[in-house]
């Protein structure tokens, strides 16, 4: 019986939560979804990932070609 009964609540877990509520609420909080307190932020500005800075493509650099 404790096997049916885990199987289940990860059954549950894995559809009502994760593939229903889950989105539905991310949907609901919209940018409060993605808020970070202001340490995180500051060094986020001072140290996070810099998009095309510093990025040359070089003959060594593979690209894709679709």
């Amino acid at each position: 019986m404790p096997v049916i009964a885990l199987r289940l609540a990860v059954l549950v877990d894995a559809t009502l939560v994760r593939m229903v509520l889950m989105p539905a609420f991310m949907h609901v909080l919209g940018r409060w979804n993605w808020w970070a307190p202001k340490p995180l932020v500051w060094m986020h500005d001072r140290v996070g990932p810099r998009e095309g800075e510093n990025e040359k493509l070089t003959s060594s650099t593979p690209v894709l070609v679709v």
